[in-house]
């Protein structure tokens, strides 16, 4: 969005960012109601994400619909190898992580160490699948 909105406002068009601020900002809060209600707090954090992509979306559309800009297929395969490497860590972390009674029958320096090896061990395996799927950290 950092990106995007600017690109309107240097092109003198103040209205498209603005409309599709307000659309990413209702649907923000009808999504927060319907998923604080099933979610709790989470719902709140992935309405607010949701949001965030459906801002950037809106943004990029309007971007390719007026022929000022549209992604080229290397910048989309890129997209899609992260997207790749991230489900893999997600993954991984639904699989390996300790459940919640761990973190309450333990001591907070097995927590810490517990959450420090999860941290290192997901972070070791993204950079591992970006490497696998031929992303060097340059392109990043």
């Amino acid at each position: 969005v950092k990106i995007l909105a600017p690109v309107f406002l240097s092109r003198g068009d103040t209205r498209t960012p603005v409309k599709v601020g307000v659309i990413a900002m209702v649907s923000n809060v009808f999504l927060n109601i319907i998923f604080a209600y099933y979610f709790a707090h989470v719902g709140l954090a992935v309405a607010t994400s949701i949001s965030a992509v459906i801002n950037a979306s809106l943004l990029y559309y309007y971007l390719k619909k007026q022929s000022i800009y549209q992604f080229s297929n290397d910048l989309i395969k890129l997209f899609l190898k992260v997207l790749l490497a991230s489900f893999i860590m997600v993954v991984f972390i639904l699989n390996f992580s300790n459940d919640i009674n761990f973190y309450l029958e333990n001591g907070v320096w097995q927590r810490i160490t517990s959450v420090a090896i999860t941290i290192v061990a997901s972070a070791v395996l993204y950079f591992a699948c970006l490497r696998l799927l031929g992303i060097r950290m340059k392109q990043l």
